[in-house]
C-alpha cells in the first residue's frame, strides 16, 4: 500500500469518525432525549388517564352524596332554617338530658360567603348529659358544626357542669326548602 493510499484511508476513518461525533450530537442525542421525553409524558399521562377513571368509576357515589348533602341542608328561608336549627337543638337536648338556659341566634352574612347561623347555647346539667349533646350536635345530619365549646363546674356542685358552645350552621344556596320540622337527628 502506497502512502498515498494509506493517507486517503486515514482521511476517510477520520472524517468517518468525526462525521459519527456530529451525528450523536447533532441528530442521535437529541432523538434518544425525545424519545425518553415522550415516554416520560406517556407514562404521566397513562397515570392520569387511570385517575380520571377511577374518578369516573366513583362519579355515581359522588352525586349520590351530593345529593343527600343537598337534601339534609337548611332551607334557603333564614326564619325557617333557624327554627329547624332551634327544633333540633331542643331535641339533642331533651334527648340528652341538658337543660338549656339560654339559646341566641344571630345570622352572619358576608360578600361571597354561605350565610352562617351563629347560636349561642348555654345549658346545665351532668357528663352525659353534655357528652350526649355536643354527641348528637357533632353527628347531626345537617350542615351544623359546635365551635368556642366550653365546660365549666361551680365549685359548691362539680358534678354540675355549664356547657356554652357557639354552633354554626351553614345554609347551602340551591339547597331544597324544606318546612322547618325535618332534619332534626
Amino acid at each position: 500500500m502506497s502512502t498515498d493510499h494509506r493517507q486517503k484511508w486515514l482521511t476517510i476513518a477520520a472524517v468517518a469518525c468525526v462525521g459519527v461525533l456530529v451525528a450523536d450530537r447533532v441528530v442521535i442525542g437529541p432523538v434518544i432525549r425525545r424519545f425518553r421525553d415522550r415516554a416520560r409524558i406517556l407514562r404521566q399521562m397513562e397515570a392520569d388517564v387511570s385517575r380520571a377513571r377511577a374518578l369516573l368509576d366513583q362519579s355515581d357515589t359522588w352525586q349520590q352524596r351530593l345529593a343527600d348533602y343537598h337534601d339534609r341542608a337548611l332551607p334557603t328561608d333564614p326564619s325557617a332554617a333557624e327554627g329547624q336549627v332551634i327544633k333540633s337543638v331542643r331535641e339533642w337536648a331533651s334527648r340528652s338530658g341538658l337543660t338549656l338556659t339560654s339559646m341566641r341566634p344571630r345570622w352572619r352574612t358576608e360578600p361571597g360567603e354561605r350565610p352562617v347561623l351563629e347560636l349561642r347555647v348555654t345549658g346545665k346539667g351532668g357528663i352525659s348529659a353534655v357528652t350526649g349533646f355536643l354527641f348528637a350536635a357533632e353527628t347531626a345530619q345537617i350542615p351544623l358544626r359546635p365551635v368556642n365549646v366550653s365546660v365549666a363546674s361551680a365549685a359548691s356542685r362539680p358534678t354540675d357542669l355549664t356547657l356554652s358552645a357557639e354552633l354554626h350552621a351553614v345554609v347551602v344556596s340551591g339547597s331544597k326548602d324544606k318546612d322547618a320540622q325535618g332534619g332534626a337527628s
